[in-house]
């Protein structure tokens, strides 16, 4: 017999031959229903586009799911269509301001309830959301308060102000910071929309089950943000909830569930491999995502490694287009060179330095027997983690060692005498510089105030508020050089005052280095050039670290695999060839 799905009590019910219970059971969700002889499937159309990939021309279609699929193709079409239809609405009013494209957006999002916003850093998402939501309570009140925002804790202000401006009328921000005591009294105030970072989420919510973990009795309980009882959830810089295991992940599923509408976004949506993707997709579109091994097994390139275990190595070019038939209209995607080509280029250059003879005589020593002395003091690395620490630090600067820590860097550093150099190629030129490491920006703060060169700080040591006000001295032209961690500055920050930037190494996440220098090249830019110095250290796990995570890493590549810019950029050319033959 050939397989039929049928739409039966407004449940997907698939009747299979007993031999083909094994394929059936590679579409996540599916579950064998004894009484009625059929598999039950979520009901999305990411299990019916398993099925019909599964099965082929062999599935048999009954009458209600075929109303189902017309009814659910026309409205993901609608989305289609305003990613890139004309918007004559509110042509003299707030939307005005808007760019073509975030009217767009801001439309899409509006219609599709559930959607995540991959739009290229410096495109103005925040924008694009907080207009998306007051389309929202314009058209739906009833289904739109309260309103929980989730983002980094240096963006939390900044969505107040954003929301001030292109937002819905309101009965009140709250912004979640503070003590306790401070806490209880913001999530019993009588507001509209509440404003939490990702790290904080978890503390004010029950969590959401995953796999086989065990929730304790606390994380199983209710707490504020439940209480508050949200009906939409915009969350910002959504890549922070790849990890399905972390309780921030888990608190956000549980919010966006039960939520009437969630927003999400991120130009960087996955972190490091395909199946990190398969976390976001759970939170917006539970039915689409429901079990990860086996949505992994389904779009992923995956296997045992050489130590037994299991990994993902990148996407499954063969299901690719099954998932993006059903993925592509609840997720958008423009670069900004797709929509705002008065920006500038990037352009990148490396350049590579060598280590001070003190600095590559403690690095070598740390490389090759776990411990080194500078100036007499011990240092030892105890594991493979805290040697590939050392070797970054010491691949920056001359460690200061205390009690056998390393309390800060000093000079002979290699990275600091480069980062001079390049300022005396434009003198008095405003410049971001970039590190992982707090304490070499540190050092760098302290040779530029010997300098006697101005500059501020934008690191993790900073409250969220003053690197805010740092931001602004940036901005004004009260300090020549920001120096900024990629913890504390890849996300959501404007620096457009420069039009250089240097990475004094790169970072161990992909994200973070594709959205540092989207600081400076975005919205507001007006130089004709930016550019991006990256300083690699010679002979060092720098060289490794940018293979892995720099422009032509492997993370890279799997970023390319979802977003596909490059695809979309060739197929501009090809097209834009056609038009001129003609």
């Amino acid at each position: 017999m050939n397989p039929v799905l049928e739409l039966v009590n407004d449940e997907f019910m698939l009747v299979t031959n007993p031999r083909e219970s094994d394929t059936v059971k590679q579409i996540p969700g599916a579950r064998y229903i004894k009484e009625a002889g059929a598999w039950r499937l979520p009901k999305g159309m990411g299990p019916v586009s398993m099925a019909g990939g599964l099965f082929g021309g062999r599935l048999q279609w009954g009458p209600q799911i075929i109303e189902w699929g017309k009814a659910e193709r026309a409205r993901l079409a609608e989305l289609e269509v305003l990613k890139t239809a004309e918007l004559p609405f509110n042509p003299e009013g707030w939307a005005a301001r808007l760019y073509d494209f975030q009217r767009n957006g801001s439309a899409w999002a509006w219609k599709g309830r559930r959607a995540l916003l991959t739009d290229d850093m410096g495109t103005g998402k925040t924008v694009q959301l907080s207009s998306a939501l007051k389309l929202i309570a314009l058209t739906d009140p009833a289904a739109t308060w309260p309103v929980l925002i989730i983002c980094p804790n240096s963006m939390k202000h900044k969505w107040a102000e954003e929301l001030e401006k292109w937002g819905p009328e309101h009965g009140g921000i709250v912004v979640v910071g503070g003590t306790p005591t401070q806490k209880r009294k913001q999530f019993a105030a009588d507001a509209s929309i509440w404003i939490i970072n990702w790290e904080s989420l978890f503390r004010h919510s029950r969590l959401a089950p995953y796999g086989s973990t065990t929730l304790s009795e606390a994380e199983r309980t209710e707490k504020e943000l439940d209480e508050i009882g949200f009906k939409t959830v915009i969350a910002d810089e959504i890549h922070r909830a790849c990890d399905p295991n972390a309780k921030q992940t888990r608190a956000w599923w549980n919010l966006s569930h039960k939520a009437v509408a969630s927003l999400a976004a991120s130009g960087t949506p996955i972190r490091n491999k395909p199946d990190d993707l398969w976390s976001i997709g759970h939170g917006l579109w539970p039915e689409d995502f429901a079990t990860k091994s086996k949505w992994v097994s389904r779009y992923c390139h995956s296997g045992q490694n050489l130590y037994g275990g299991f990994e993902v190595w990148g996407w499954n070019a063969a299901t690719q287009g099954e998932l993006f038939s059903y993925l592509d209209p609840k997720m958008l995607r423009r670069t900004k060179a797709e929509v705002l080509p008065q920006l500038p280029e990037t352009v990148f250059s490396t350049r590579y330095v060598e280590l001070d003879p003190k600095q590559r005589k403690a690095y070598d020593s740390m490389e090759q027997e776990m411990m080194s002395v500078v100036d007499g003091d011990p240092v030892l690395a105890g594991t493979p983690l805290e040697l590939r620490i050392r070797l970054t630090q010491l691949a920056g600067g001359t460690p200061v060692i205390e009690d056998g820590k390393v309390t800060a860097l000093t000079k002979p550093s290699c990275k600091v005498d480069a980062m001079l150099d390049i300022l005396d190629e434009a003198p008095g030129e405003p410049l971001v510089v970039f590190s992982r490491s707090r304490l070499l920006i540190e050092l760098c703060g302290r040779i530029l105030e010997q300098k006697k060169i101005t500059h501020t700080y934008i690191t993790g040591a900073v409250p969220p508020a003053e690197r805010g006000q740092n931001v602004a001295l940036f901005q004004e032209g009260e300090a020549q050089v920001a120096l900024c961690t990629f913890g504390a500055g890849a996300e959501g920050i404007t620096l457009t005052r420069a039009n250089r930037m240097v990475r004094l190494d790169l970072s161990e996440s992909m994200i973070q280095n594709k959205q540092a220098p989207d600081r400076i090249n975005r919205i507001g830019q007006e130089a004709k050039k930016v550019e991006v110095i990256d300083l690699v250290a010679l002979g060092t796990v720098e060289e490794d670290i940018r293979a892995a995570s720099g422009p032509d890493g492997l993370k890279e590549e799997n970023l390319e695999g979802l977003l596909r810019d490059r695809a979309r950029r060739l197929s501009a050319q090809a097209d834009g060839k056609k038009r001129g033959a003609k």
